[in-house]
Order: structure tokens, then C-alpha cells, then sequence
């Protein structure tokens, strides 16, 4: 039910509740009440029902506010029995991938740094080195897609992502109605570098589906593969969490299977804190059942 939402949405929730006053809430929030309003109306809209009502008694949960909160408090009760221990240390570092990175960077990890000040050190590694990094020690823990850990990790499942295909806003498979696997035989493609964790999703798929397709460029940052696409070398498959830029378009292709994520970390250093680091982190993630 609450998969795809900003982690800062329960403390607006809470300060209206405790507060009982969008004005009040919002000078304790240090944002100005159209602000508060829009990330209300926001959480309403990704939950798809409303989450406090007004009436002569002043501001009431409704039922689905009242679980919604239930559970971010417990979320944030866990945290901070153990932000004390975690903020005693010089960083805390993590390793992902860039695309990955930069999809939780926005959400639950700046959240992490802007409401406890949890000194967070970041590193951009491939899934081998970044698991590596964690077994180690040499990094607290990992986001990745690994279905294979040394033994002295274990890991929590934070999200899964989807895949769509992107093609130039000129090619003539936008004509199809529906498209499948079979339809992308023979032709060209980009695709992220060898040994990232896309890219070995991407092999997988073409060699299970026995399909033959030309590989014309690779590149590290999908910025390169749009452009690559919008210049005519080839389509791509795409985490769809990445918005597609102006000159290409994305179409879905039937029973492409979701890359499920995990965050890792060492078997002894796996407590209630960092079971709760990972369900903020899996806020993050836009899982495509929810849409």
C-alpha cells in the first residue's frame, strides 16, 4: 500500500495531527502552508484515499491515515533507538550502482541526512565491487540485485524496478498496438556497460529469450543511452524509474520479468536499525503493482 512515497510525508502528517493547525504544522516543519497542503493532497493521491478529515472537533485521521501513520511511527521509533549508535561513528557509507544511487538519493537516504544528520558516505560501485565492499567491512552495506552473497552477508528485499523499452519518437515499432519479445529480433541496441547491473539484466534477457540483436554502443550513465537512442543507434531497455527525455518515447513489452533490489549488509551488524534503514529505503522504489 505504501511503496512509492516521499519518507518526509510522515513527519507532515504527524506535526498536523500533533499540532491540529496546517499553519502551526507547517512553522515546525520550516515550510510554508501551501507546501504542507500540497504534500498531504500528494500522500492522499499515492494512496488513493484521504487521510484526515476537518470537522467541529478539529483534525481527524481517517482509517487509512491512522495506519499509514501507525506505521511511519514505527518506522521512526526503530530508527532512533539506534541513530545514536549509528551517529557515534565518523559515516555511514553505502555503495550502489549510479542509476540506482540516484534513485534513493532523493528519497530515503537525504531524508536519513536531513532529519537526524547521519553522516553518510556514498560510493559508486559495481554490483561484484559493492558486495565485495560490504563482505569486507570496508562499507556498512549495499543496494544491489545480487541473487548470490558470500556467506557472512544477509540481505532484505527494498523493491523491485521495471523495465520498458526506449525507442527514438520516430521508429516504426511506436505503430504496433502491442509488442512482444519477437519483435525486437534483429535489431540495434544500447545498453549500459558490461558489469553493471543492468546490463547483466539485459544479457540475461537477450539470451534467454534467444533473441538476436545488435549491440552498436554501451555506455555508463544513462544520459549517454538516451542521447544514443534520440541519434538513431539503436532502442534500450530502461529502468522506469528514469524519466525519458523529449525525442524518445517508452512502450511496455508483455511479461518482462521485474529486477527485484536488496540492501546488504554483514550477518552481524544486521539489527532492528538497519531493518529499518532498508523499509526507508524501499520507500524509494516505484513498484509498478501499486500503479
Amino acid at each position: 500500500m505504501f511503496e512509492a512515497f516521499d519518507a518526509a510525508l510522515i513527519d507532515s502528517l504527524n506535526a498536523l495531527v500533533e499540532e491540529q493547525n496546517y499553519t502551526k504544522a507547517a512553522k515546525r516543519l520550516s515550510i510554508t502552508q501551501p507546501a504542507l497542503t500540497q504534500r498531504i493532497k500528494k500522500l492522499e493521491r499515492l494512496l488513493g484515499q484521504r487521510v484526515v478529515c476537518t470537522g467541529s472537533s478539529g483534525l481527524t485521521l481517517t482509517k487509512t491515515g491512522e495506519l499509514f501513520l501507525s506505521e511511519g511511527r514505527q518506522i521512526f521509533a526503530t530508527l532512533a533507538e539506534g541513530i545514536a549508535r549509528l551517529q557515534k561513528r565518523t559515516t555511514l557509507s553505502f555503495a550502489a550502482e549510479h542509476e540506482i544511487m540516484s534513485l534513493v538519493l532523493d528519497r530515503g537516504i537525504s531524508f536519513l541526512e536531513q532529519r537526524w544528520q547521519l553522516p553518510l558516505k556514498l560510493i559508486t560501485a559495481i554490483p561484484k565491487d559493492a558486495v565485495g565492499a560490504v563482505a569486507a567491512g570496508e562499507c556498512d552495506f549495499a543496494i544491489v540485485d545480487c541473487d548470490e552473497i558470500p556467506e557472512n552477508l544477509c540481505r532484505i528485499e527494498v523493491g523491485t524496478v521495471s523495465y520498458h523499452l526506449v525507442l527514438p519518437d520516430y521508429h516504426p515499432l511506436l505503430n504496433r498496438t502491442k509488442l512482444l519479445l519477437n519483435d525486437l529480433e534483429s535489431q540495434d541496441f544500447v545498453a549500459f556497460s558490461p558489469y553493471t547491473q543492468h546490463r547483466t539484466w539485459f544479457d540475461q534477457l537477450i539470451e534467454a529469450s534467444k533473441l538476436s540483436v545488435n549491440l552498436r554502443f554501451d555506455g555508463v550513465l544513462s544520459e549517454l543511452l538516451f542521447a544514443a537512442v534520440r541519434d538513431g543507434w539503436g532502442l534500450a531497455f530502461m529502468p522506469d524509474f528514469l524519466p525519458v527525455p523529449t525525442g524518445c518515447r517508452s512502450s511496455y513489452i508483455g511479461n518482462l520479468p521485474k529486477r527485484k533490489y536488496y540492501v546488504l549488509t554483514q550477518k552481524s551488524r544486521m539489527n532492528d536499525t538497519f531493518k529499518s534503514l532498508a523499509k526507508v529505503i524501499s520507500h524509494s522504489f516505484h513498484d509498478q503493482n501499486q500503479k
